[in-house]
């Protein structure tokens, strides 16, 4: 077995069977886990225990093979998403499965709590710090503290700065260490900002150090100022130390907050530990993000924990991304002046206790042609939703093409548990919904929810196709367990030719 040292990201490669796996460093901040631990391929991989779950993080290609050792004997397990087919062996307290493509996983074991596994395709084009148009913030002039023990905020906004003032842009640089951060950092036109794997922007934990107004973002840019080609990518972390920051006021912190920016694409890195929309990107358009992962915690049911919100946005491909979170997973809004159009949510995974996916509750304008297509839930509180709460504009020509839901159950007082909710809290049509290829492991603790709010805020012309619950195939509203009212028209069922198996076989 080779073992090989790669400077750029200082992580370890390992080439075995036709494979590469790259792990990365701990953060001295974080905890590893007691419950579990993982190696690839014989490779040790860190597994953190963060609040109320486990995860792990590393990168490959080829074929691998996981050891997952737990702290007791394993009886039971589920790899989820089901839809995988990963198949599993357990011999006394490890369980083994291969992986020949990325996938993000949640593995539950016995009652033991979640571990969630974050395996990334490699990189493909990391800077090299030694190119002109590449500046190292730890090289001089900035001289970028790495321990994590000194507010390098200025710092860091100086690198941004003098890239976004170099004609064409350039790459600020962020190798792997930790880069305390106090309020928050804008990014300008024309900067890509590239964190190695093992970098971590920290906000900081310690209340005094925020000025900023609660409900801000660790990375943002300036409200009202216009923005062109933003790119955040690598396999580093974005942290907002939020939980640590709640008291008595209620302070939230957001991850990431662009505004008003022509061109922003998202790759590869962690969003973690918002207790507000980890994600709110307003206002821009032309929006990339992929294989992004957001880790929130979850177990505290006050937090409006969304995790990828696009808020007035329009041509924007949300892909191959996972979200575990309190709060709702991937959210369209049509809000902040801007109509929502043309969003498209597809091939990720998601674990929330919320909603799945969802259009709304805003619709303060224009909010139409938004797709969610092939998505895994694993865990939530309804699978698939559209709401009004503010602005009494319709919401149309939404669609849920090839979803596919778990478990539905939720933790917090007061929040329904059912598959299908398409409702309205305040006046506001919802018309011309396409529902395709959904299905549910099971039909939810209670009914599913289609109502209007009045006889001109109708719910009407939803259409559903191949619509599976428990197995079973759905052709009415009785049998789907689904409640109406007199503000309903044009629901129809449909079942195409070449739609025939039942989705969710047993997974041990």
């Amino acid at each position: 077995m080779l073992r090989v040292i790669t400077i750029i990201v200082l992580s370890s490669v390992v080439a075995a069977q036709a494979s590469t796996v790259v792990t990365y460093p701990k953060a001295d901040y974080t905890q590893t886990s007691s419950v579990f631990s993982l190696t690839v391929n014989g490779t040790l991989v860190n597994v953190e225990d963060y609040y109320d779950y486990h995860y792990a993080h590393l990168s490959f290609s080829g074929k691998i093979k996981l050891q997952v050792t737990a702290s007791e004997t394993i009886t039971s397990y589920t790899i989820s998403p089901k839809s995988f087919k990963i198949a599993g062996t357990t011999n006394d307290n490890t369980l083994s499965f291969s992986l020949s493509q990325p996938r993000y996983l949640v593995l539950q074991i016995n009652n033991l709590e979640n571990l969630v596994i974050l395996a990334d395709p490699l990189e493909t084009d990391v800077p090299d710090p030694a190119d002109s148009n590449v500046l190292d913030i730890t090289e001089p002039p900035y001289n970028a503290d790495k321990t994590g023990a000194t507010d390098m905020r200025s710092i860091i906004q100086e690198a941004i700065d003098d890239v976004s003032a170099i004609p064409g842009g350039a790459t600020v640089y962020v190798p792997a260490g930790v880069y305390l951060v106090y309020d928050r950092l804008f990014l300008k036109s024309n900067v890509a900002l590239y964190l190695a794997g093992g970098a971590v922007l920290r906000g900081s934990p310690n209340r005094a150090d925020q000025s900023i107004d609660s409900y801000e973002g660790l990375l943002t840019t300036i409200e009202g100022t216009p923005n062109s080609n933003i790119r955040i990518f690598g396999r580093g972390v974005l942290d907002a130390s939020a939980m640590q920051l709640l008291g008595s006021d209620d302070y939230r912190r957001r991850v990431l907050v662009p505004y008003d920016t022509s061109g922003l694409t998202v790759e590869g890195v962690i969003l973690r530990d918002s207790t507000s929309w980890t994600a709110k990107v307003t206002r821009c358009d032309n929006i990339s993000f992929k294989n992004v992962k957001v880790v929130n915690a979850t177990y505290n049911t006050s937090l409006s924990s969304d995790g990828i919100n696009m808020c007035g946005c329009q041509h924007a491909v949300i892909e191959d991304c996972f979200v575990y979170t309190l709060d709702d997973a991937f959210c369209s809004k049509a809000m902040d002046g801007e109509d929502v159009r043309d969003v498209h949510f597809k091939n990720s995974v998601v674990w929330t206790r919320c909603a799945g996916v969802k259009a709304g509750m805003q619709a303060e304008s224009a909010h139409h042609d938004i797709w969610f297509e092939n998505i895994d839930v694993i865990h939530c509180s309804r699978g698939i939703a559209i709401m009004h709460k503010t602005g009494e504009n319709a919401i149309e020509d939404i669609h849920f093409i090839d979803i596919r839901t778990e478990k539905i159950k939720c933790k917090k007082p007061g929040w329904h548990e059912y598959p299908i909710e398409m409702s309205s809290i305040k006046p506001g049509a919802t018309r011309n919904i396409e529902v395709t290829r959904v299905s549910f492991e099971n039909k939810g603790p209670q009914h599913s929810k289609l109502k209007g709010y009045s006889s001109t805020s109708k719910l009407e012309n939803v259409t559903f196709t191949d619509l599976y619950m428990a197995g079973e195939l759905i052709m009415n509203t009785t049998d789907g367990e689904m409640d109406t009212n007199a503000y309903v028209s044009g629901i129809t069922f449909e079942d195409s030719s070449s739609s025939r198996q039942r989705p969710f076989s047993s997974n041990h």
